[in-house]
Protein backbone atom coordinates (compact mmCIF):
# COMPACT_ATOMS: atom_id res chain seq x y z
CA UNK A 1 0.00 0.00 0.00
CA UNK A 2 1.32 3.45 -0.91
CA UNK A 3 2.52 5.55 1.98
CA UNK A 4 3.11 9.25 2.31
CA UNK A 5 4.78 11.42 4.90
CA UNK A 6 3.02 14.28 6.69
CA UNK A 7 3.97 16.63 9.48
CA UNK A 8 2.08 16.59 12.72
CA UNK A 9 2.33 18.07 16.19
CA UNK A 10 4.43 20.86 17.56
CA UNK A 11 7.33 20.84 19.97
CA UNK A 12 8.26 23.51 22.47
CA UNK A 13 11.75 24.97 22.04
CA UNK A 14 14.18 23.64 24.62
CA UNK A 15 15.86 26.10 26.98
CA UNK A 16 19.38 27.10 26.01
CA UNK A 17 21.07 25.80 29.14
CA UNK A 18 24.49 26.72 27.82
CA UNK A 19 23.47 30.38 27.61
CA UNK A 20 21.75 30.20 31.00
CA UNK A 21 24.91 28.96 32.70
CA UNK A 22 27.10 31.39 30.75
CA UNK A 23 25.10 34.31 32.13
CA UNK A 24 25.29 32.79 35.61
CA UNK A 25 29.09 32.63 35.29
CA UNK A 26 29.26 36.28 34.23
CA UNK A 27 27.13 37.38 37.20
CA UNK A 28 29.24 35.34 39.60
CA UNK A 29 32.49 36.70 38.17
CA UNK A 30 31.19 40.25 38.73
CA UNK A 31 30.53 39.37 42.37
CA UNK A 32 33.93 37.64 42.59
CA UNK A 33 35.67 40.92 41.70
CA UNK A 34 34.12 42.49 44.81
CA UNK A 35 34.87 39.46 47.01
CA UNK A 36 37.91 37.70 45.57
CA UNK A 37 38.55 34.35 47.20
CA UNK A 38 35.01 33.98 48.54
CA UNK A 39 34.39 30.23 48.97
CA UNK A 40 30.69 30.37 48.17
CA UNK A 41 31.33 32.27 44.94
CA UNK A 42 34.10 29.84 44.04
CA UNK A 43 31.72 26.92 44.52
CA UNK A 44 29.18 28.64 42.29
CA UNK A 45 31.80 29.23 39.60
CA UNK A 46 32.74 25.56 39.67
CA UNK A 47 29.12 24.40 39.51
CA UNK A 48 28.13 26.82 36.75
CA UNK A 49 31.37 26.14 34.87
CA UNK A 50 30.89 22.37 34.89
CA UNK A 51 27.28 22.69 33.83
CA UNK A 52 28.16 25.20 31.10
CA UNK A 53 30.78 22.87 29.61
CA UNK A 54 28.25 20.02 29.65
CA UNK A 55 25.49 22.01 27.93
CA UNK A 56 27.36 24.22 25.44
CA UNK A 57 29.12 23.50 22.17
CA UNK A 58 32.28 24.74 20.51
CA UNK A 59 33.70 24.50 17.00
CA UNK A 60 35.82 21.34 17.10
CA UNK A 61 37.44 22.22 13.78
CA UNK A 62 38.56 25.69 14.88
CA UNK A 63 41.85 25.64 16.78
CA UNK A 64 41.21 28.85 18.72
CA UNK A 65 37.77 27.63 19.78
CA UNK A 66 39.19 24.32 21.03
CA UNK A 67 42.04 25.99 22.90
CA UNK A 68 39.60 28.44 24.49
CA UNK A 69 37.47 25.53 25.74
CA UNK A 70 40.57 23.77 27.10
CA UNK A 71 41.66 26.90 28.98
CA UNK A 72 38.18 27.19 30.52
CA UNK A 73 38.28 23.58 31.67
CA UNK A 74 41.77 24.04 33.11
CA UNK A 75 40.56 27.08 35.07
CA UNK A 76 37.69 25.04 36.48
CA UNK A 77 40.05 22.19 37.33
CA UNK A 78 42.30 24.63 39.19
CA UNK A 79 39.34 25.72 41.33
CA UNK A 80 38.27 22.11 41.91
CA UNK A 81 41.80 21.40 43.11
CA UNK A 82 41.28 23.85 45.96
CA UNK A 83 38.26 21.90 47.18
CA UNK A 84 38.30 18.88 49.45
CA UNK A 85 36.43 15.73 48.43
CA UNK A 86 33.90 16.51 51.18
CA UNK A 87 33.21 19.93 49.61
CA UNK A 88 32.99 18.38 46.14
CA UNK A 89 30.34 15.95 47.40
CA UNK A 90 28.21 18.86 48.63
CA UNK A 91 28.18 20.32 45.13
CA UNK A 92 27.95 17.09 43.15
CA UNK A 93 26.51 14.27 45.32
CA UNK A 94 27.87 10.81 44.65
CA UNK A 95 25.41 8.73 42.66
CA UNK A 96 23.51 6.28 44.85
CA UNK A 97 24.37 3.07 42.99
CA UNK A 98 25.45 0.18 45.21
CA UNK A 99 25.67 -2.89 42.94
CA UNK A 100 29.09 -2.22 41.43
CA UNK A 101 30.68 -5.33 42.91
CA UNK A 102 28.05 -7.50 41.27
CA UNK A 103 28.53 -5.96 37.81
CA UNK A 104 32.23 -5.08 38.22
CA UNK A 105 31.60 -1.37 37.77
CA UNK A 106 32.26 1.74 39.79
CA UNK A 107 29.59 2.59 42.32
CA UNK A 108 29.01 4.59 45.51
CA UNK A 109 31.29 2.36 47.57
CA UNK A 110 34.07 2.53 44.98
CA UNK A 111 33.93 6.32 44.93
CA UNK A 112 33.88 6.66 48.70
CA UNK A 113 36.83 4.28 49.08
CA UNK A 114 38.86 6.35 46.60
CA UNK A 115 37.94 9.63 48.33
CA UNK A 116 38.70 8.28 51.79
CA UNK A 117 42.06 7.04 50.58
CA UNK A 118 42.84 10.58 49.44
CA UNK A 119 41.37 12.08 52.60
CA UNK A 120 37.90 13.59 52.67
CA UNK A 121 39.14 16.86 54.18
CA UNK A 122 42.40 17.13 52.25
CA UNK A 123 42.54 19.50 49.26
CA UNK A 124 42.23 17.64 45.96
CA UNK A 125 45.22 19.56 44.63
CA UNK A 126 46.83 18.09 41.52
CA UNK A 127 44.70 14.93 41.72
CA UNK A 128 41.68 16.48 39.98
CA UNK A 129 41.73 14.11 37.00
CA UNK A 130 42.19 10.99 39.15
CA UNK A 131 39.47 12.13 41.56
CA UNK A 132 36.95 12.79 38.80
CA UNK A 133 37.90 9.50 37.13
CA UNK A 134 36.76 7.61 40.23
CA UNK A 135 33.82 9.92 40.96
CA UNK A 136 30.28 8.73 40.26
CA UNK A 137 28.16 11.75 39.34
CA UNK A 138 26.64 12.42 35.94
CA UNK A 139 27.75 16.08 35.86
CA UNK A 140 31.37 15.38 36.73
CA UNK A 141 31.43 12.35 34.42
CA UNK A 142 30.25 14.42 31.44
CA UNK A 143 32.72 17.15 32.37
CA UNK A 144 35.60 14.66 32.39
CA UNK A 145 34.51 13.16 29.07
CA UNK A 146 34.37 16.66 27.63
CA UNK A 147 37.88 17.36 28.95
CA UNK A 148 39.24 14.27 27.23
CA UNK A 149 37.33 15.17 24.08
CA UNK A 150 38.96 18.61 23.95
CA UNK A 151 42.43 17.12 24.36
CA UNK A 152 41.62 14.68 21.58
CA UNK A 153 40.39 17.51 19.33
CA UNK A 154 43.64 19.42 19.81
CA UNK A 155 45.70 16.38 18.86
CA UNK A 156 43.67 15.95 15.68
CA UNK A 157 44.04 19.63 14.74
CA UNK A 158 47.79 19.32 15.26
CA UNK A 159 47.86 16.45 12.77
CA UNK A 160 47.87 13.60 15.27
CA UNK A 161 45.35 10.92 16.19
CA UNK A 162 42.57 11.30 18.71
CA UNK A 163 42.81 9.58 22.08
CA UNK A 164 40.18 6.98 21.22
CA UNK A 165 41.60 6.26 17.77
CA UNK A 166 45.06 5.72 19.23
CA UNK A 167 43.75 3.43 21.98
CA UNK A 168 41.69 1.38 19.52
CA UNK A 169 44.67 0.87 17.23
CA UNK A 170 46.76 -0.40 20.14
CA UNK A 171 43.96 -2.84 21.00
CA UNK A 172 43.61 -3.87 17.33
CA UNK A 173 40.05 -2.53 17.27
CA UNK A 174 38.82 -1.04 13.97
CA UNK A 175 37.92 2.63 13.92
CA UNK A 176 35.19 4.03 11.68
CA UNK A 177 35.74 7.41 10.02
CA UNK A 178 32.91 9.56 8.69
CA UNK A 179 33.09 11.20 5.27
CA UNK A 180 30.73 12.75 2.73
CA UNK A 181 30.60 12.94 -1.05
CA UNK A 182 29.65 15.87 -3.28
CA UNK A 183 25.99 14.94 -3.10
CA UNK A 184 26.08 15.28 0.68
CA UNK A 185 25.73 11.56 1.33
CA UNK A 186 27.46 10.32 4.48
CA UNK A 187 29.67 7.24 4.63
CA UNK A 188 31.53 5.33 7.34
CA UNK A 189 34.89 3.72 6.51
CA UNK A 190 36.50 0.86 8.42
CA UNK A 191 40.12 1.78 9.21
CA UNK A 192 41.28 -1.85 9.06
CA UNK A 193 39.46 -3.21 6.04
CA UNK A 194 38.89 0.02 4.11
CA UNK A 195 35.29 -1.00 3.47
CA UNK A 196 32.80 1.86 3.19
CA UNK A 197 29.13 1.81 4.12
CA UNK A 198 26.57 4.50 3.54
CA UNK A 199 24.80 6.00 6.53
CA UNK A 200 21.03 6.31 6.18
CA UNK A 201 19.69 8.93 8.54
CA UNK A 202 16.35 8.39 10.24
CA UNK A 203 13.54 10.82 9.36
CA UNK A 204 12.79 13.57 11.92
CA UNK A 205 10.60 12.52 14.84
CA UNK A 206 7.93 15.04 13.87
CA UNK A 207 7.33 13.19 10.58
CA UNK A 208 5.12 10.13 10.58
CA UNK A 209 3.93 7.71 7.90
CA UNK A 210 0.23 7.39 7.18
CA UNK A 211 -1.77 5.31 4.71
CA UNK A 212 -2.45 7.26 1.54
CA UNK A 213 -5.98 5.89 1.23
CA UNK A 214 -6.74 7.02 4.76
CA UNK A 215 -5.64 10.55 3.85
CA UNK A 216 -7.95 10.48 0.81
CA UNK A 217 -10.94 9.33 2.81
CA UNK A 218 -10.30 11.99 5.42
CA UNK A 219 -10.25 14.73 2.77
CA UNK A 220 -13.66 13.67 1.43
CA UNK A 221 -15.33 13.98 4.80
Amino acid sequence: MAMTCITGGTTKPKPDYGEIYRKAIVRTLDAWELKPGDKDLRSKLIYYGVRYCNHSRYDKKDYESVVSRLELIQDINAMIGRLSPAELMQMFPVRKIYNGERYQTKDFFYTMAALQKHGLDNPIGNAVFDTLWDYQNIDTELFLVGYMGVMSDIRKLQGGKGLMEEWCEKQDIPVYYESADRQGRTFMTNSKTGKTKRVHKKPPRYLRLVQKEACGNASKQ
